[in-house]
C-alpha cells in the first residue's frame, strides 16, 4: 500500500467477523491500528494506532490509545479509558478511568462475546438491503439486537445477581455494583505523594 509523501500515520486493518458500531472513531495517527477477527466495538468508542486481538469486545464510548494492545477474549468496559502503552491480558475484564483490571473472564463470558459478534455479523447480513436503499429505513422496520441485557435492581447496575452477588446466567458480561464502587471509591496517588509515603 502506497501512503501519501509526509504521511506520519499508519493503516487500520479490521479482520473477518469484527463489527464496528454507530459512531466509532479508529484511527492510525501514531502507526497501525490492527483489529482481529470476531471483534464487537461498541457505539461510539476511539481507538488509535492500538492493537485489539481476536474474540475482545470494545464497550460503547471506551478509548483505547495509542500503542495500548488489548489481547484475545478481553472486555474493556463501557466508557474505560486504556492509557497509551497499557497492555490487556487474555481473558480479562478492564474498567474505569484510567482502565485497570477488574476481574477475569469466565469461560462461559468469554463465548458469550464470542456469539454475540457472530448474531452482529448475521443482523448486518438480515439488513444488507438497508444500504441499497440509502441506509434510510427508519428504525421501527428494523430488527434490533440487545447485546448484554442491563437491569438496573436495588444493589445492581447490570443483570441479575443471586444472594452471594454472583450472576444467575454466567452468559451475562456484566460489572457487578461492588466492581463500579470500588472504582470510584479508588482515588488516584499523585506522584508526588507516592514518593513521600
Amino acid at each position: 500500500m502506497l501512503l501519501p509523501e509526509g504521511y506520519g500515520g499508519g493503516v487500520v486493518n479490521i479482520g473477518k467477523g469484527s463489527n464496528v458500531q454507530d459512531g466509532v472513531i479508529i484511527s492510525s495517527k501514531q502507526g497501525h491500528t490492527n483489529i482481529g477477527d470476531g471483534v464487537t466495538i461498541g457505539h461510539s468508542a476511539q481507538i488509535d494506532s492500538a492493537t485489539i486481538e481476536s474474540d475482545s469486545l470494545i464497550g460503547m464510548g471506551a478509548i483505547i490509545s495509542a500503542g495500548a494492545y488489548v489481547e484475545s477474549n478481553s472486555f474493556v468496559a463501557a466508557g474505560a479509558v486504556v492509557g497509551g502503552g497499557v497492555r490487556i491480558p487474555s481473558g480479562e475484564l478492564w474498567a474505569g478511568t484510567p482502565a485497570k483490571k477488574l476481574r477475569d473472564l469466565t469461560d462461559a463470558q468469554i463465548e458469550k462475546i464470542k456469539y454475540q459478534a457472530s448474531e452482529y455479523v448475521k443482523l448486518s447480513g438480515n439488513h444488507m438491503h438497508v444500504m441499497e436503499l440509502g441506509g434510510n429505513v427508519p428504525d421501527s422496520k428494523i430488527e434490533h439486537l440487545v447485546t448484554f441485557p442491563l437491569e438496573a435492581g436495588e444493589n445492581s447496575v447490570t443483570a441479575e445477581q443471586n444472594d452471594d452477588n454472583e450472576f444467575k446466567d454466567d452468559n451475562k458480561v456484566a460489572i457487578s455494583a461492588e466492581e463500579v464502587k470500588a472504582l470510584s471509591d479508588e482515588q488516584p496517588v499523585s506522584k508526588g505523594a507516592a514518593a513521600s509515603a
